[in-house]
């Protein structure tokens, strides 16, 4: 998406969400949502000077701004329960049916992207799912002493998420393991090493 289409969209979530009945429990996120877009709006102006830090700012902005939307897709799905009517009210689209079950062995995730979020103990990932639709949760697991022993992190049901919590490390490793239905599950991907604050 763009930067001036999410600034948009933004901008229209917001007005659809902001001290509407049935929204309550989605206002403080609102909020939170409505300061970092006069900040992201702000930055894009500067940027178009093409000064490097300006640039930095806007790009820092777009990724927060991108991580506060999907916090609240979920919060939004939760509040929504079964009125998906909420959900496209709100300006978001409903997820895809999902098709037929995925009846096979699920190959393993693939990091594409992994690296801290300049926050202590932060991650961000970034992966890709042969069989997307067949993939419910992913369960991440990390190493500090170079894959002598895993420890368990989190699940995640997105293919971009970040991982908290993490121990400060300079060599960190990572990997994820992609959970479907029906108890499927794949191995363990490859892991990445990445320095975590």
């Amino acid at each position: 998406m763009s930067p001036p289409a999410l600034a948009l969209f933004t901008e229209t979530v917001c007005q659809r969400i902001k001290g509407v009945a049935g929204y309550e429990a989605l206002q403080t996120r609102i909020e939170s949502i409505r300061e970092l877009l006069d900040r992201y709006n702000a930055s894009l102006v500067a940027a178009r000077n093409r000064g490097i830090s300006e640039i930095m700012v806007k790009n820092r902005n777009h990724r927060n701004l991108i991580e506060l939307l999907n916090l609240l897709a979920a919060d939004l799905e939760i509040a929504a329960a079964d009125n998906e009517q909420l959900i496209v009210d709100a300006g978001f689209d409903l997820r895809a049916e999902r098709g037929p079950a995925f009846s096979g062995k699920l190959p393993p995730p693939e990091i594409l992207k992994a690296g801290s979020t300049g926050r202590r103990g932060e991650v961000r990932l970034v992966l890709k799912n042969a069989f997307p639709r067949a993939v419910t949760m992913h369960a991440v697991e990390y190493s500090a002493d170079l894959a002598e022993s895993w420890r368990n992190g989190s699940y995640h049901s997105r293919q971009i998420f970040t991982v908290e919590g993490l121990p400060s490390s300079g060599n960190l490793m990572i990997r994820v393991k992609g959970l479907g239905n029906a108890g499927r599950k794949s191995e363990w991907s490859d892991p990445v090493l990445v320095a975590v604050l």
